[in-house]
Formats: C-alpha cells, structure tokens, sequence
C-alpha cells in the first residue's frame, strides 16, 4: 500500500513539474523606454567633479505568461577595457509578477566609478582620458545569466532636479 500511494505521488509531482515549465526570459522580456547618460555624482576629493553613467529602462513581458523573481544583472563596461568596470545586481519583477503586455516602473541603476574632473561637469566629453561606457543587462534564471541586452551611454549630462526656493513669508 505505501509503494503504491509513493507511486502515486511521485507520478502527481513528476506531472506537476511538466506543466510549472520555465520561462524563456530571452524571448518573455524586453527592455523598453532605455534613457542613458551622465549623472553628476557630486564633488569629490577636495574639488573634482565626478560624473558616472546612468541607465534607466523598464523591463516589459511580451510573452503569453506571467513572469516572476526576476534578478537582474547591470552591468557597465568601458570601452576598450578588457572587462567590466562595475555592476550592480537588483530585483527586476518581484513575487507580484509581471502580467503578459505590462511593464515594471522605470528601473534606475548608477555606476559607482566613472570620471573625476577638474574641468566643469560639462567638458567631461572632450577630456582627453574619456571614453564611452556600454550597459550590458542579464537575467538570471535557474542559476545561468541570460542576456537581455547592450545599450551605450549616451553623451548626454542629466540635470539634476532643481532645488526649489525656500517659501517667503
């Protein structure tokens, strides 16, 4: 009587796991609404500007099902380096999922290195060690990262948000 109810259950679990089959996140998931440049981190080392490359986007299911637990992979990569300069890992779609056509909120990701200066901010693209940064973004899935894309940098510098006035009485 056990071996058959172990048989049973081992049948039931066996044809669970079939219909629980992965999403192909290559295929399901597609960057959308990409907005690169360069934020001015703030001033550093006694006067030097430093400015960092920014990437934001939104991460959009075009597949037929619900994708969940998404962790993403941000990579930034210099150009002509031999390797990544930084990267961050972050939660793309969390346990709520992403329904089939919707989209996440936008998704912000800084690196932390980039450029110091002694120039104003704004002639950081005619420095002389300057050179263009590349996003790389993965998802991983079952332990192996998925590439979802490669975007560069813009040669943009992102205003910061204006500091509003103090109220006059």
């Amino acid at each position: 009587m056990k071996r058959r109810l172990l048989g049973v259950l081992l049948l039931v679990l066996s044809l669970s796991g079939l219909s629980c089959s992965r999403v192909d996140l290559a295929q399901a998931l597609s960057i959308t609404d990409v907005f690169t440049g360069w934020h001015f981190y703030g001033v550093v080392d006694g006067g030097l500007n430093k400015m960092v490359p920014s990437f934001t986007f939104r991460l959009t299911n075009v597949g037929d099902r619900e994708i969940d637990r998404v962790q993403l992979l941000v990579s930034f990569w210099q150009d002509g380096a031999d390797g990544e300069i930084d990267s961050k890992t972050i939660n793309g779609i969390g346990a709520d999922g992403l329904a089939p056509s919707a989209s996440t909120e936008p998704i912000l990701v800084r690196s932390d290195f980039g450029y110091t200066l002694e120039q104003p901010k704004e002639e950081l693209f005619q420095h002389s060690s300057f050179r263009d940064f590349t996003v790389r973004v993965f998802a991983r899935s079952s332990g192996r990262l998925i590439p979802l894309g490669e975007f560069p940098i813009e040669r943009r510098i992102i205003p910061s948000p204006a500091t509003s006035a103090p109220a006059q009485p």
